[in-house]
């Protein structure tokens, strides 16, 4: 089972949603048919349980009133007639059939005033073990009923009250053969008392059919799956509809007195021969009978049984369809999601121009989008990094190139200063300083990150050099709080920037003017701005260098100041990504202004 299981885990996706549909439909129809079946048997078997009490109920007080009727009927012989006739004493043969036929229509006439409904197959008088009372004659065999069972003792110690008797009882009269018949038969017997002198007159039977009862019976069990079975109190059989079921009561039946009325107003299954019959349990008061009904369960649950098979068998074809349905279902879902995996392998050979078609509009089709564009910015990204490194490369072959033989130009230039000061030539001897130290300061590869105050210092030598060159044409103003000077900024990043303001914004103007430098430290950035009053540009070249500073695109023909500009904002970029940046603006006529925001980093905090 841990096996499967494993298995299962480790298996496709394919196989688990397969699996999960077909195990989900049928769990669920399976439950459903389980409790369809279940929820129908309980109902038929209720609905049968309760139609058999209504019938035996009717039974029971149809029964009563004919009981009450018999009880009515047997009075007939304390009537004055009567009872004179039975007084008389013992006749000759053809004085006793006169005073029979007397009785027989004494008795028939109180019927009549009764209205009594049910026949009467016969009327006895025994006394004494003789056969006094005999109507219609010659119908009994007095010496086998007065040997069957012990019946005429319970009726003589009954005191009076009325019997009833099974028809085992009273089989031999009308010459019976001892089976039990489908009608519903059996007798009503009472000891009688001479009313005159109070003694025992002797027993009065009658014999009582009420075919009505099997009318009603016939009428109500069309289907002849209910058989009924009606016992006293010593489960002696009155009435049964049924041979096999009969034989289940009696001195060596399967039921005993205490299990019917256990069993009473409730219902058990039981199998007889084989088969499950649905038993119910009636007891009337006034008759002390037992009214047992056996209903088929086989034939009751026959209904749920065929809803069952039904139910089963939209499960199959459901289940059918499942798997048909999930199959497709999980193909739709796995078949992208595999060529979304070979495409990922090809993409880890490297592979970078791999795509795949966006066939799904679902969540399928946002993981393609995704993945494509995942991969073009994996592919720009390999591209950017690989000109960044070009260029890197470029950059650090030209510093290689700059710094080709410098203690052969560091000499030459204390030649000239040398040469300079034994002239007694003070101006040549500081230009001559200012460009050595000018040199010095931009061959240093080991610092690419410098201070503020040592850039401002770099851009004072160039300032110098300048001031020799156009006299007192440009002013120079420094506006930088001391609190920044411990700032760190790239080497050569403000020399660039004050010389494209004084070729571009100054020395076209005849009359010189002013560069002003600021700086000043807001939202942990350092802002710098370099501005002048010169000339300025008009709206093409602006646009020009704008572009050229938003795309990193430089021309090679572009004067030294622009490649100088591209330069910084380039090397900005590539030290400090987006956080650094450089804006320039001009107005023709008014002047220019570049502006530099770099990330506030302080010599004491971090160094390169």
């Amino acid at each position: 089972m841990i096996k499967f299981i494993m298995s299962w885990v480790n298996g496709s996706i394919v196989r688990k949603l397969w699996s999960t549909y077909f195990l989900v439909i049928f769990v669920t129809i399976t439950g459903i048919t389980v409790a369809v079946y279940s929820v129908s048997i309980a109902i038929l078997t209720e609905q049968a349980e309760q139609f058999n009490y209504q019938i035996m109920e009717m039974l029971s007080e149809k029964l009563d009133n004919t009981i009450m009727q018999i009880d009515n009927i047997s009075y007939f012989i304390y009537q004055d007639d009567a009872q004179k006739l039975l007084n008389v004493p013992i006749q000759p043969m053809q004085e006793h059939v006169r005073i029979n036929n007397q009785l027989a229509s004494r008795f028939y006439s109180w019927i009549g005033f009764l209205r009594f409904n049910v026949t009467v197959n016969g009327v006895y008088l025994i006394k004494n073990e003789r056969l006094m009372l005999e109507f219609p004659e010659q119908t009994a065999n007095l010496n086998q009923l007065l040997q069957t069972g012990s019946w005429y003792a319970d009726v003589r110690d009954a005191s009076g009250r009325l019997v009833f008797l099974p028809l085992d009882d009273i089989e031999f009269i009308n010459n019976g053969e001892g089976q039990i018949v489908q009608t519903f038969r059996f007798g009503a017997a009472r000891w009688i008392f001479n009313l005159t002198q109070y003694e025992p007159q002797g027993v009065l039977l009658m014999d009582i059919e009420i075919p009505e009862i099997r009318k009603m019976l016939d009428s109500l069990y069309e289907d002849h799956r209910t058989e009924l079975v009606v016992v006293n109190k010593r489960n002696e059989v009155i009435y049964s509809t049924s041979t096999e079921k009969a034989e289940l009561f009696g001195s060596q039946s399967v039921y005993r007195h205490d299990q019917l009325l256990t069993a009473t107003n409730s219902h058990t299954i039981q199998s007889i021969n084989g088969k499950k019959w649905l038993s119910n349990t009636f007891y009337s008061e006034k008759t002390g009978w037992y009214f047992v009904t056996f209903t088929d369960y086989t034939r009751l649950t026959g209904n749920a049984e065929r809803l069952s098979y039904l139910i089963l068998g939209i499960s199959l074809v459901g289940c059918s369809v499942a798997i048909v349905i999930s199959t497709i279902t999980a193909r739709k879902i796995t078949v992208p999601i595999k060529n979304l995996q070979a495409s990922m392998m090809r993409v880890r050979d490297k592979n970078f121009s791999e795509r795949i078609p966006v066939t799904e509009t679902d969540e399928i089709g946002d993981l393609q989008r995704t993945f494509n564009d995942m991969i073009q910015e994996i592919e720009h990204l390999i591209v950017t990094v690989y000109q960044e490194d070009l260029k890197e490369k470029q950059a650090t072959l030209n510093a290689l190139q700059a710094q080709i033989n410098p203690h052969f130009l560091y000499n030459t230039l204390d030649t000239i200063n040398s040469m300079a000061v034994l002239s007694g030539n003070e101006d040549i001897s500081c230009v001559t300083i200012a460009l050595s130290n000018m040199f010095h300061y931009s061959v240093q590869q080991d610092k690419r990150l410098v201070t503020l105050i040592e850039e401002l210092s770099n851009l004072n030598d160039y300032i110098s050099i300048q001031r020799y060159r156009f006299g007192n044409r440009f002013r120079f103003l420094l506006d930088v709080p001391s609190e920044l000077y411990d700032c760190e900024i790239l080497r050569l990043t403000l020399q660039p920037l004050v010389e494209n303001a004084i070729v571009h914004g100054l020395e076209p103007k005849v009359r010189g003017g002013t560069v002003r430098i600021t700086a000043l430290h807001k939202d942990n950035y350092l802002y710098i701005s370099i501005k002048d009053d010169g000339v300025g540009i008009d709206e093409m070249q602006l646009a020009q260098i704008r572009n050229m500073l938003e795309n990193s695109t430089t021309d090679p023909t572009d004067s030294e100041s622009k490649i100088g500009i591209s330069n910084v904002n380039e090397r900005l970029r590539l030290f400090f990504g987006g956080s650094a940046s450089l804006e320039f603006e001009s107005v023709s006529g008014k002047g220019s202004c570049s502006r530099l925001r770099l990330p506030i980093r302080h010599r004491l905090e971090d160094s390169i």
